[in-house]
């Protein structure tokens, strides 16, 4: 091997062992310094504190969700209903028939409202006697 490969390699294992050297020796003063100041304490009591408040929390909470999200009998489908409701319609407490469509099972177009009309039990309707 040329003399100069020699020095060259010679040097860079060297540097490579001091800098290793330095590098560990400031971690390892880190470790101390930190547990000196209770760094390590207070971490391991945070994740203590955190790993509480998931298992008495968030676990609770996740497998009352996966128990009705496996109810079988739920009636409406999985979906909010949309009623598409005309803003001049005005708003009103008495007894009335909607008139409108539906598009779909979660879709509703209102058309107009009818007031005091009920819906006999037949289907028909009948005026309102106030």
């Amino acid at each position: 091997m040329h003399p100069f490969s020699v020095l060259t390699l010679g040097i860079f294992v060297a540097g490579y062992i001091t800098a290793r050297w330095d590098l560990v020796t400031r971690l390892y003063e880190l470790a101390i310094f930190a547990w000196d100041h209770g760094v390590i304490t207070r971490s391991l009591k945070a994740f203590l504190v955190l790993t509480i408040f998931f298992i008495v929390l968030i676990v609770p909470i996740e497998r009352i969700a996966a128990r009705e999200s496996d109810i079988a009998f739920m009636i409406a489908p999985n979906g909010l209903m949309r009623i598409f409701w005309p803003t001049d319609i005005a708003r009103s407490d008495k007894a009335g028939v909607i008139i409108g469509w539906r598009n779909s099972d979660l879709d509703m177009v209102v058309v107009a409202i009818l007031r005091e009309v009920d819906v006999s039990p037949d289907g028909s309707f009948g005026s309102h006697s106030c």
